[in-house]
């Protein structure tokens, strides 16, 4: 940067090296390892090991042993934080160079700070009339190092960001993937968690969470009842959950005894039906399925739609991620179709 400056050649052939060049050779190598740190990670990315892709990665924590007393604690907060241990350990797996990257950011921002020091003294010095033929250079030289500390701090704002999203996915995800639920086959009748449910469990289903109102799960349900053998050769299986709105939480009736949905919702006389379809299972631990998917309908009623009324279709695919996500009836006849055509075309039915 102008006459005074000293290029890495110079420097190579002998020059001398001033403190505001070092800073600037900081700066530049900072930034081309950030982009070439940031390229391989979007490479990796796109190449997932095997079950590391999926967003229901993590089991839920289970405390080995006899169940304590209710008044201790302990053991809830240790499931909890060994549960946010392993969460913040997949975030790094899923990003491993990002503490490179804050560390590069922290040595970038210190040269261009130093860098920008010393042009801002000269451009102070050459605006009080001392030394005014470096005031181009010193000028310049300022405008640089301002902009070289905002697209670092732009970067670091990002990839902070980035890593709250990517932590909040995968707590949601291992919340999800420890829901319990019922099965009501002729040949399996099990409590299991969503996560029994993947592909290389013996159990691998696609779960469709219809959510909603009480009448929009019951026409949900009545859909699902003449297309129930095709629902099963397909491995679809129908989870209900019946809620009610009460203000701005959502929140549901909340009857902790017995697991099955005519029991949580008080709803026996018109939900007795759905017990015994091998096609539905019935969700175990209603409130930990409310609080972990309260979430959706926030999101949804922010979207301006009315996830009460018209119901909400999530569907978990075999590889544990969330592939549909859908305000209205759900329409089995299409999902079926999507997974027949896919088997029939020789594609992959296994994760979706």
């Amino acid at each position: 940067r102008g006459s005074g400056g000293l290029t890495p050649l110079a420097v190579a052939a002998g020059g001398s090296l001033s403190l505001k060049d070092l800073a600037k050779l900081c700066i530049m190598w900072t930034l081309v390892l950030v982009v070439c740190l940031s390229a391989n990670e979007a490479l990796s990315a796109t190449i997932p090991l095997q079950r590391s892709s999926s967003a229901l990665f993590l089991k839920p924590t289970r405390l080995p042993g006899p169940r304590r007393p209710s008044h201790s604690h302990r053991p809830l907060r240790m499931a909890d934080e060994g549960q946010e241990m392993m969460t913040k350990l997949r975030e790094e797996v899923e990003s491993p160079f990002r503490k490179v990257r804050f560390a590069l950011y922290i040595a970038g921002a210190a040269g261009a700070a130093v860098s920008g020091l010393v042009a801002l003294t000269q451009t102070i010095a050459a605006l009080s009339g001392i030394n005014v033929e470096l005031l181009p250079e010193a000028s310049r030289n300022l405008a640089i190092d301002v902009a070289a500390i905002a697209v670092i701090a732009f970067l670091w704002r990002r990839d902070l960001i980035s890593q709250n999203s990517r932590y909040e996915r995968i707590s949601q995800g291992a919340k999800l993937a420890a829901l319990g639920l019922q099965l009501q086959m002729a040949d399996d009748s099990n409590v299991v968690s969503l996560a029994d449910l993947r592909r290389r469990r013996g159990r691998e289903k696609r779960v469709a969470i219809v959510l909603g109102g009480k009448e929009a799960v019951q026409r949900s349900l009545d859909s699902a009842v003449p297309v129930s053998s095709e629902l099963l050769a397909n491995d679809l299986l129908v989870v209900p959950l019946v809620i009610g709105q009460t203000g701005d939480e959502l929140n549901a009736e909340r009857i902790t005894d017995g697991p099955r949905i005519a029991t949580l919702f008080n709803l026996q006389s018109d939900l007795e039906s759905r017990e015994g379809q091998p096609h539905v299972a019935l969700p175990f631990g209603f409130n930990q399925w409310i609080d972990t998917l309260q979430s959706e309908l926030v999101t949804a009623e922010k979207q301006k739609l009315n996830p009460i009324d018209d119901g909400l279709l999530i569907v978990i695919k075999k590889n544990g991620r969330v592939g549909t996500r859908k305000v209205g009836a759900p329409i089995w006849s299409s999902l079926i179709q999507d997974v027949e055509r896919r088997r029939e075309a020789g594609l992959d039915v296994v994760n979706i």
